[in-house]
């Protein structure tokens, strides 16, 4: 499957994915459905994506994890995402390393305006040969971000990138089994209702 197709797909479940985190989350109740996203949620997030595009679409991912080149500011160490076809990665909580550059969902929480700053896209799905234009562009949007709460920048846009690029880099990921949980199913089960 190509990227584009699996991007059409992701944002089709992005509001369901959302509302269910908020709905079953209930220690990021205060983040608002809509910041779910872009708070460090990346097992549940991914667990679900993960079995969504299983039984509903045929499509196989992997799910691996990767330790964080640099230990994120709400102190997390490691990040899952997804990876397709071994080109293509798909990160449902990608948004949360704008935290690196100082912006963070908690921000956007206390003002709502703030958020226009993310990412339109919620769910990244990047190939691994645009990885580097994905990376930098990542970096500096971060940044910029980062100069609006902050009023300075607490790294450079390179540094930003560095990290951005480990993040992402498929040869220091390994494989991480999904396990099966009520609230996985349930998130799986709302993103069901939109698909049908």
């Amino acid at each position: 499957m190509r990227a584009g197709e699996l991007q059409a797909i992701t944002e089709e479940v992005v509001g369901s994915l959302e509302h269910g985190l908020f709905e079953e989350v209930k220690f990021t109740e205060f983040l608002g459905p809509e910041l779910q996203l872009r708070y460090s949620l990346c097992g549940l997030a991914t667990a679900a994506l993960q079995r969504y595009l299983s039984e509903y679409h045929q499509l196989r991912t992997t799910r691996i994890i990767i330790d964080l080149p640099v230990v994120s500011p709400d102190g997390q160490t490691r990040h899952t995402f997804l990876r397709h076809d071994s080109h293509i990665t798909i990160d449902p909580t990608y948004s949360q390393f704008f935290d690196y550059a100082g912006f963070s969902a908690i921000d956007a929480s206390l003002d709502r305006s703030l958020s226009r700053h993310y990412p339109d896209t919620k769910i990244a799905v990047i190939e691994d040969e645009k990885r580097e234009r994905f990376v930098g562009n990542y970096a500096l949007q971060a940044w910029e971000a980062g100069l609006v709460v902050q009023g300075f920048p607490s790294r450079s846009v390179d540094d930003l990138e560095k990290i951005y690029r480990r993040i992402w880099e498929p040869e220091t990921c390994r494989r991480f089994p999904t396990k099966q949980d009520a609230i996985v199913d349930n998130l799986v089960e709302r993103m069901a209702d939109h698909h049908e």
